[in-house]
């Protein structure tokens, strides 16, 4: 009966060591976002090959210990390559929320300065004296028509 527990534990670490060795695509989609599988698509980036390695010969047998310890390195600094990747894309993804609330914010002011200007009667704006002076028809027109320029250049057209 242990015998078979043994034979079962064994084919399973085996098959899931198998599943384990897999390549590792990278590439980004059309709005920049990065994307990671074992299945390539077209402009994919090999990253990560499982293509086995040639088999050391009996003088290259004593330096498989060093060449553990640069392996071991390897490993570290593509992990550390890969982290700084993630770190620099999770920035880039803050920035861009970032300016998206900005954007949203002055898009905000923006509407509703065009807003005032419609619902208000008069506007007037300021001497050099710091005195108000009333807009004419057609100076006011041309206020609203501003506001909502940049209504528009700040929010985009709707």
């Amino acid at each position: 009966m242990t015998a078979r527990i043994l034979i079962a534990t064994a084919v399973t670490l085996v098959f899931a060591a198998s599943l384990a060795r897999a390549d590792v695509w990278r590439w980004k989609d059309h709005q920049g976002n990065w994307h990671y599988s074992d299945v390539p698509v077209d402009g994919a980036q090999l990253i990560k090959s499982t293509a086995p390695t040639p088999i050391a010969t009996a003088a290259e047998s004593g330096a498989q210990s060093d060449n553990s310890t640069s392996a071991a390195d390897s490993f570290a600094a593509r992990n550390a390559a890969i982290s700084d990747q993630l770190d620099a894309e999770a920035t880039a993804r803050q920035v861009q929320e970032d300016l998206r609330k900005k954007r949203a914010e002055q898009c905000k002011d923006a509407t509703e300065r065009y807003e005032r200007s419609i619902a208000a009667r008069r506007l007037y704006r300021e001497d050099k004296d710091g005195q108000r002076v009333y807009l004419s028809e057609a100076e006011l027109a041309q206020a609203r028509i501003d506001a909502r320029a940049e209504r528009d250049s700040v929010c985009g057209p709707r």
